[in-house]
C-alpha cells in the first residue's frame, strides 16, 4: 500500500533495559508521511515474557498519537476508469 500510495513509512525499535532475564520492554515509534506531506507520528511501548526463544505473553502500552490519520486525500492512487463502451463493476 505504501508504493502504490504514495507513503513514506519508518519504524524505529528501541530496546529499554530491565531487570529481569524472561522479560523485555522496547519502545516503538511509526511514522507515516503521506504523498501531501502530512505526517502521522505513533508511539507505544511492548512488553515480552520469553519462555527460551518463544513469546508467551506481548502486551502494548503507552500509546500516542501525534498527527491526524492519513487519510484518502494524503495517498497518491491512480484509479484507472474502464474502457469506454465497457459497464462499470459495482
Amino acid at each position: 500500500m505504501a508504493e502504490v500510495g504514495g507513503v513514506s513509512i519508518s519504524v524505529r525499535q528501541t530496546s529499554i533495559p530491565g531487570d529481569v532475564v524472561d522479560e523485555t520492554h522496547s519502545a516503538w515509534t511509526l511514522e507515516l508521511v503521506g504523498a501531501t506531506g502530512k505526517v502521522c507520528t505513533v508511539n507505544w511501548r511492548t512488553f515480552r515474557k520469553w519462555n527460551e526463544s518463544r513469546v508467551v505473553l506481548e502486551h502494548h502500552y503507552d500509546h500516542q498519537q501525534s498527527g491526524e490519520p492519513l487519510g484518502e486525500g494524503d495517498l497518491r492512487l491512480n484509479v484507472l476508469e474502464p474502457p469506454t463502451g465497457f459497464p462499470k463493476l459495482s
